[in-house]
């Protein structure tokens, strides 16, 4: 066979071979044709085995990969070369499961909790990540119910008590009302549930939590230097997920103690939706009446003793409910309600002699609503967007009345009275969107818009203290990029942009965070960013010095916004039964306010400051045989 040319010669010798030639002068070099590389993309839903219940922010590691799983469950990853992954998944309170995925598309993993209520359970070879997790992004640690259960403490207040343990949130001395985190003054952190913003986060009895612990699936707490996706708090944010219900069985449970009754029924509706309803309620007065010697002096008298009884009443009770469906693919829709009643008072009436009386009446009550809707849409190659609409609200009001009173000729000698109310409201709806570029680049955005309303109201019997009754709007939104740099940096750059429409003012966020991990023993992680808050707390302090905090709008003309800056640098050594984790923090607020009345019926002025506050967080943990021991 001839050819006219050398080059179809060499065409025609290869054609039915993996080879194809370059030409360099008179010499033809002959190499192996370069196989297309082919992308995978690998879908997954991490479940609970017993329940069906979605597990969200497992963490996923595929080869050198590390992935966060979604308020889903669900996670995503594009593989290029050969088809079939290895991955190790681990969450808190399960036993880590080591699987391989041969082939694309989606799969379910279902993880095993190391607490099962079974009389004999035998499982071998299989390690439990049962300890909080901390040290893997600076600022965030993650806690979940099955920890609270070990705890020391009543079970209603188990959620409290389990994040008073942990390093940077204060253990004694706080405000009855909030969580102090990382100096951060009341009502500059906040706790979500669902999505929706919880304001009174305890209520007049210390021993009753805001959030009913068998309903708590996971708590993630970010202390500081979070990245762009939170904002509207210039202090730590407490993110609660409750429970999406038993897809697999109807339960209930009932949890009785020496504060409340509380109950919860999951119901399965078809095989991959449920509802849930949880009640509490205190279910005798617990507060005893009480009887108190006091001593009479007079002028020209001696001494005379007397008794005075009060008789206090307290109530408390809430409900959540939730419907959820999801979708084989990871989808997830869910309708979550929550309403609770906190009530106190007392009165006291006695006859100090044959003409004169004495009586007092106090009283306080918080009620609390909230509402969410959520859905989430898993799109192909892992992209991912989700539809929140959130409403809450928290009344408070308060009153105290003091008289004398004369017998005979009945008159009032004496009258003291004292009243306010106060009501925040918040509404909140985005949309949010994740675009994964890369198996080690994602990038995830989101608008939305936010409204909050005001009301601060204040009288005695002379003079209407205060009144003040605002409204606000917002619009928002972030960007952010995560990015792996080789296989031991993570970066994520990202801005929150906040327009505030009735100041007409366009606020920027910029935020930053990075962690180094060469292997899992040992994690340096930074974070620094800027942060806004558009409702404050706001100090109010008497001429007697009575201390109350109420809610108020920030709008940046008659209350300046809170804005703040944060640095936090950390790292974490770790080993199967020991790890070691410090943390440092700086925070610099500006535009904390307080009201200050001089006296009894003046108006309250208002003082303006700043809040510095900056320190170590410490986490040592360390395993011997079947025994845990920690030290924050």
């Amino acid at each position: 066979q001839t050819f006219p040319t050398p080059e179809a010669a060499i065409q025609s010798l290869i054609k039915d071979f993996p080879l194809q030639y370059e030409k360099s002068g008179d010499v033809f070099l002959l190499f192996p044709k370069e196989k297309p590389v082919k992308n995978y993309h690998y879908r997954g839903v991490v479940k609970d085995k017993n329940t069906g219940e979605p597990l969200p922010y497992s963490h996923v590691k595929i080869h050198k990969t590390r992935i966060i799983t979604d308020l889903s469950g669900t996670f995503s990853y594009m593989h290029s070369g050969d088809s079939g992954i290895s991955l190790t998944i681990s969450h808190l309170g399960y036993f880590i499961h080591d699987t391989v995925m041969s082939t694309p598309g989606s799969h379910t993993v279902n993880l095993t909790p190391s607490v099962i209520g079974l009389q004999e359970v035998i499982i071998e070879g299989q390690r439990i990540e049962k300890e909080l997790q901390i040290g893997r992004i600076a600022g965030v640690m993650r806690l979940n119910k099955f920890i609270g259960r070990h705890l020391p403490g009543n079970a209603d207040n188990s959620i409290y008590n389990l994040l008073r343990l942990q390093p940077g949130i204060m253990a004694s001395g706080e405000s009855a009302n909030d969580l102090i985190i990382r100096g951060a003054y009341e009502g500059q952190s906040e706790v979500r549930f669902d999505g929706f913003s919880i304001f009174g986060v305890k209520n007049y009895n210390d021993n009753i939590s805001a959030v009913n612990p068998l309903i708590t699936k996971d708590i993630e707490v970010f202390k500081s230097g979070y990245n762009a996706r939170y904002g509207n708090r210039v202090g730590g944010i407490v993110n609660i997920t409750g429970i999406n219900g038993n897809t697999h069985k109807p339960t209930f449970q009932l949890n009785l103690n020496n504060f409340t009754a509380n109950a919860l029924l999951e119901l399965p509706l078809s095989g991959n939706s449920a509802v849930i309803a949880a009640f509490r309620q205190t279910y005798y007065n617990l507060y005893s009446p009480e009887t108190y010697s006091i001593l009479r002096r007079r002028a020209t008298r001696p001494v005379v003793p007397a008794d005075i009884s009060v008789f206090p009443d307290y109530t408390f009770k809430d409900a959540n409910i939730k419907y959820s469906v999801q979708k084989k693919n990871g989808d997830l829709l869910y309708i979550s309600l929550f309403g609770a009643k906190d009530e106190f008072n007392y009165e006291l009436a006695e006859s100090f002699s044959q003409n004169r009386q004495i009586a007092k009446q106090f009283s306080e009550a918080n009620h609390q609503a909230g509402a969410a809707i959520y859905y989430g849409k898993n799109w192909a190659k892992g992209n991912k967007s989700s539809i929140t609409v959130a409403a809450s609200g928290l009344n408070t009001s308060f009153s105290d009345r003091y008289t004398i009173t004369q017998i005979n000729p009945d008159e009032i000698v004496t009258e003291r009275s004292y009243g306010a109310i106060n009501r925040i409201g918040n509404f909140d709806s985005r949309f949010e969107h994740r675009i994964v570029v890369h198996s080690n680049h994602t990038l995830e955005g989101a608008i939305g818009i936010t409204s909050n309303t005001t009301q601060v109201a204040c009288d005695s019997l002379t003079v209407a203290l205060l009144n003040h009754q605002t409204a606000t709007l917002r619009l928002y939104g972030y960007l952010q990029d995560h990015l792996q740099l080789g296989n031991y940096i993570t970066i994520v750059p990202g801005i929150r942009m906040n327009y505030a429409v009735k100041a007409k003012r366009a606020i920027p966020e910029p935020r930053i965070s990075a962690a180094i991990s060469k292997n899992q023993k040992f994690i340096l992680t930074l974070a620094a960013g800027r942060y806004r808050q558009f409702i404050s707390k706001v100090l109010f302090l008497d001429a007697a010095g009575n201390r109350k905090y109420v809610w108020m709008n920030s709008d940046g003309i008659h209350i300046p916004v809170l804005a703040a800056t944060h640095l936090v640098i950390g790292s974490t050594y770790s080993l199967a039964t020991f790890q070691v984790s410090g943390e440092f923090f700086y925070t610099h607020t500006t535009g904390v306010s307080r009201y200050i009345r001089a006296t009894a019926d003046s108006q309250p002025l208002r003082y303006q400051g700043e809040i510095m506050a900056y320190g170590l967080d410490l986490y040592l943990r360390k395993e011997i045989k079947q025994h845990t021991f920690w030290v924050s």
